[in-house]
């Protein structure tokens, strides 16, 4: 079989269980596991998986990473930004922020960005950022 897109449904039934899917995904992990199915997904399907775990199951933060980071680690799952999810996962769970606030946060970092615009209180947390308020930043430059 060619290489096929993995979906967020996949992930969260391997992860909650369904009656009647449950069995299905986690069969399809296991054959990504096992070398049987070469798969990529993106980073959006990641961001619907703990999204949808967090708020729609009440996963606990530490569970989505610990079975996130498992599963995403298989070696014929490909992912562009897989080495940021250990970092990301930090934030998430360490300073309680959103997990894409976290992913902002952690790409800004590597790519050397220390400033961010945003009404979002949630960066002043992440240390070496620095939040600028759009509203003060517009009423400096006018002056």
């Amino acid at each position: 079989m060619e290489e096929a897109f993995l979906d967020t449904n996949v992930l969260v039934r391997h992860f909650v269980y369904d009656p009647v899917l449950s069995h299905s995904a986690t069969k399809c992990l296991e054959a990504i596991a096992g070398g049987k199915l070469r798969v990529w997904t993106t980073m959006l399907v990641v961001f619907e998986t703990v999204f949808t775990l967090e708020r729609s199951y009440d996963v606990p933060r530490e569970d989505i990473r610990r079975h996130l980071l498992t599963t995403l680690q298989l070696p014929n799952l490909r992912l562009a930004g897989k080495s940021y999810l250990p970092e990301v996962f930090e934030l998430y769970i360490n300073k309680g922020i959103s997990f894409a606030d976290a992913f902002h946060a952690v790409e800004m970092v590597r790519r050397g960005t220390t400033n961010v615009i945003s009404f979002d209180k949630d960066f002043d947390r992440v240390g070496g950022l620095q939040r600028l308020d759009p509203r003060g930043l517009l009423r400096d430059k006018a002056a």
